[in-house]
């Protein structure tokens, strides 16, 4: 009776100390997210319509000819959205002009770019599914084989099983986010840190199918060394195009070095 005691009194230690700080990150992270919606380009064609639908909406911007691109940024759990007015000079920015659109009123500004503009919310969707996609059908592939992990010897920091869907699936958002922020920067770099991020979730997918169908133990450590070398480029390079990027990885180094990689050293 004490030993199961202990147990769950350790497991539950484990689950707060893997658990809370990311859970803390994400709510964090959720609150104070502010990425672009819509992204317009000003020119000759579409000035005056701007022009009239900001003068509904009682918009003065007083050097509207030197804009060259309006932007959208929000998805923060406030309740209103950031418009800006910037003059893009082959990447360098400036903001000449911003104001705050609430969620719950009616902007005629809004309406037109929403009309306008290409739907920047369907490219954070489709990163999210993406990692999230990866993530679930290698699950699914390893299927019930994740069950003889409850089964095996492991070392005393090793997590509950019930960590890992959930863990895994918040770290896959976000995982998803950052690369939707490395996308639709205008970074030269981003390129190159995609294709390290679409290489990791390849190597990703592979290693609960190595360890838990194949039980290639050896080679399932081997392999998850090379994803957190990986990781770690990946992490680097998002963090050169956006700080939050960068940090919304961080977790699935620390959990790799600390969950996984410790297991494949003890587990026998």
């Amino acid at each position: 009776m004490m030993n199961k005691l202990k147990q769950l009194v350790i497991n539950f230690v484990k689950i707060i100390l893997i658990l809370l700080p990311i859970l803390v990150f994400s709510v964090y992270f959720c609150i104070t997210f502010r990425g672009p919606i819509y992204i317009l380009n000003v020119n000759q064609t579409n000035i005056n319509a701007i022009s009239e639908a900001l003068s509904k909406d009682n918009i003065k911007v007083d050097n509207l000819n030197d804009v060259n691109k309006i932007e959208v940024r929000g998805r923060g759990l406030w309740n209103y959205d950031d418009l800006n007015f910037l003059h893009d000079n082959n990447g360098e920015i400036t903001y000449l002009y911003d104001t705050i659109l609430y969620n719950n009123e009616h902007y005629y500004i809004r309406d037109y770019l929403e009309e306008n503009c290409f739907d920047i919310d369907l490219i954070f969707n489709i990163s999210i599914l993406i990692s999230l996609g990866v993530g679930g059908l290698s699950a699914l592939i390893t299927g019930g084989d994740m069950d003889t992990y409850k089964y095996l010897s492991k070392p005393p920091l090793s997590p509950p099983s019930v960590l890992f869907p959930i863990v895994w699936t918040i770290l896959f958002i976000l995982m998803g986010i950052s690369a939707y922020m490395v996308y639709v920067s205008k970074d030269r770099d981003k390129d190159s840190a995609l294709a390290v991020y679409v290489i990791q979730l390849i190597v990703n997918f592979f290693w609960s199918i190595i360890f838990f169908s194949l039980k290639l133990r050896l080679f399932a450590f081997i392999w998850i060394i090379l994803l957190l070398v990986l990781i770690i480029i990946m992490i680097v390079k998002f963090y050169r195009i956006s700080n939050k990027a960068g940090l919304n990885t961080i977790f699935n180094m620390d959990l790799l070095c600390n969950v996984f990689d410790y297991s494949n050293l003890y587990i026998k």
